[in-house]
């Protein structure tokens, strides 16, 4: 390995930490797709699927990821925030995953505001529909109108 191929150890931690919100970001839109597609139609719907994507996702479920994802998050303490000191260690372990996952579920929640998102789409929906209604009194009034000849 040649000097200019030499990383640093802020190098290094800049790509992790860059890898780590993108991993936010991904999930954060597959999200909003969803919602907009349709796929998940309420807020519930949306708070069950961002629980099971994130319990199921990498980032908790090895304890290197989980690890990373807390150096990496602004939200590090939302465990201890949410729930107390309870739970953080059991049989003198850490338990990073437990961690991680409000960390990681924190983060994403910040980024995206499913209430708004649900708000949108209700507002183009009635839109829409005002759109339409007009469209079809503009029909009727030109239908009602005498034809010349």
């Amino acid at each position: 390995m040649t000097d200019q191929e030499t990383v640093t150890v802020d190098q290094a931690e800049r790509i992790l930490r860059a890898d780590y919100w993108q991993d936010v970001h991904n999930v954060t839109e597959n999200l909003r797709e969803m919602i907009e597609s349709r796929e998940i139609e309420t807020e519930e719907d949306a708070e069950q699927w961002l629980h099971e994507t994130v319990d199921g996702h990498s980032r908790v479920i090895y304890t290197y990821n989980a690890q990373q994802c807390l150096l990496y998050s602004d939200s590090d303490g939302a465990y201890g925030d949410e729930f107390g000191s309870e739970g953080m260690v059991e049989d003198g372990c850490i338990m990073w995953s437990r961690l991680a996952y409000a960390a990681f579920t924190t983060d994403i929640r910040e980024a995206i505001d499913v209430c708004e998102v649900f708000d949108s789409l209700e507002d183009e929906a009635e839109e829409a529909e005002q759109t339409q209604d007009v469209s079809r009194r503009v029909e009727s009034f030109h239908g009602a109108l005498p034809l010349s000849a």
